[in-house]
C-alpha cells in the first residue's frame, strides 16, 4: 500500500511568486498538484525507470515547506547551475537521487552515478511525460510471499 502525507495547504501567492521567478511556466497538471497537495511524503511508492530497467522508491515530492530540505525554493537555489535552466527539482528518492521536471516530462537524475550506465554525460532518465502520468504509474512494492 502507498502512504501519502501531503504538506499543509500551499499559499497561492507563494506559488505565483515562485512561478514568476522561473524561466518557464509550470505544466498545468504539476501546478494543480501543488495547489491541491503542496507536495508530500511517500511511503511504499515505487516508480519505474525504464531505461535503467529498475524501480526506485519515491521519498518526497517537494512543496512550499518551512523545512528547507522539503522546499521547492531551496532546491531550485541549491542546484542552480547543475540542472538545465528550464527545469525544476521536484522530489527525491531515499538515497538522495532527484526527480527533475521540464517541459518534456519528469526525469530520474542519478547524480550519484549509482548505476553503471550513468556518467557525467548521461545520468538523467525519463520516467513520465507528465505529473499526471507519473502519479498514475506509482505502485506499491510487491508483497512478500
Amino acid at each position: 500500500m502507498i502512504s501519502f502525507r501531503k504538506f499543509e495547504q500551499a499559499d497561492s501567492q507563494a506559488l505565483a511568486a515562485f512561478e514568476s521567478t522561473l524561466p518557464f511556466a509550470l505544466p498545468a497538471d504539476y501546478r494543480a498538484f501543488l495547489e491541491k497537495h503542496n507536495g508530500g511524503l511517500f511511503k511504499g511508492a515505487l516508480f519505474l525507470v525504464p531505461e535503467l530497467k529498475t524501480e526506485e522508491t519515491l521519498d518526497v515530492l517537494f512543496g512550499f515547506n518551512p523545512k528547507r530540505a522539503l522546499d521547492l525554493r531551496f532546491w531550485q537555489k541549491e542546484m542552480a547551475g547543475e540542472i538545465p535552466e528550464k527545469s525544476l527539482i521536484i522530489g527525491k528518492d531515499p538515497g538522495g537521487n532527484l526527480l527533475v521536471l521540464d517541459q518534456e516530462g519528469i526525469y530520474y537524475w542519478d547524480h550519484t552515478h549509482y548505476y553503471p550506465q550513468s556518467s557525467n554525460a548521461k545520468n538523467a532518465y525519463k520516467v513520465a511525460s507528465s505529473m499526471t502520468e507519473f502519479l498514475e504509474k506509482l505502485r506499491p512494492p510487491p508483497h512478500p510471499e
